[in-house]
């Protein structure tokens, strides 16, 4: 019998270290926000184990209001090749880091081919080597977490923010107040968007100072820190998608 034991902490802050690879900023995005807090990071231990030999078990807890475990082997693991811009394989120096994204990668990829409709009908018409590709944060996190994140004009056509400045600014003020909150934010496309941010990409809030009226977005396809006052957020960003701490 194989025993599955849950992720540790120091496992767990590995996640805040990988670059993004593939087209799954999505991914990358809300589990790195879901480590910056306790109650995220016990959502990550709980659902995501492994044993001996480092296989993996992924629960997901709201598939049609169920929950389902996903088990990853080695094997499904390395059939998921590191690509270069031109889907060329490459070699990589941080396999151990990737290790527990790439059981999420090839866990997502089996959950699609289970449940097609899991992924938005919009992220079905994009080019992608993989099915874990393109996908829509709060849909990710409702799947993995089984709790309702907070959407804010992610599914609308709209591409920034700035239709009801007001409610934006509100909410990026509660984000403000307390730290540890898990929260991401993501374009939509236009030509205000491509001299400073990536257009359709999602990054991780790392804080609202509303002191200064900052706050801070790391990129995860380079690990950077980006840092937008709130009114370039408002005309820049599409939407917001996730959690107080106090709501997971």
């Amino acid at each position: 019998m194989k025993i599955y034991t849950p992720l540790k902490f120091n496992e767990l802050k590995r996640i805040q270290n990988v670059k993004q690879q593939y087209c799954d900023c999505y991914l990358l995005s809300t589990l790195h926000a879901l480590t910056k807090n306790g109650k995220g990071q016990a959502i990550l231990s709980k659902n995501i184990s492994k044993n001996e030999n480092n296989e993996f078990r992924i629960i997901f807890n709201n598939i049609d209001r169920k929950r389902e475990d996903y088990y990853i082997s080695k094997a499904d693991i390395d059939a998921i090749e590191n690509l270069d811009f031109y889907n060329r394989p490459i070699d990589t120096v941080d396999t151990q880091e990737n290790i527990i994204i790439k059981s999420l990668e090839s866990a997502m990829n089996k959950l699609i081919q289970k449940h097609p409709f899991k992924k938005p009908l919009y992220c079905r018409f994009a080019f992608c080597d993989y099915d874990f590709e393109f996908n829509s944060p709060s849909n990710f996190l409702y799947l993995f977490t089984g709790i309702k994140p907070i959407t804010l004009n992610e599914k609308s056509l709209k591409m920034n923010l700035s239709w009801h400045k007001k409610k934006n600014i509100k909410l990026l003020k509660e984000i403000g107040k307390k730290e540890n909150n898990s929260f991401i934010a993501g374009t939509g496309e236009g030509k205000n968007i491509r001299d400073l941010l990536r257009e359709w990409h999602c990054y991780v809030i790392d804080y609202v100072d509303n002191k200064n009226k900052t706050v801070g977005l790391i990129d995860k396809r380079t690990n950077s820190n980006i840092t937008l006052s709130f009114d370039t957020f408002i005309q820049k960003i599409k939407f917001i998608v996730g959690y107080f701490h106090k709501d997971l």
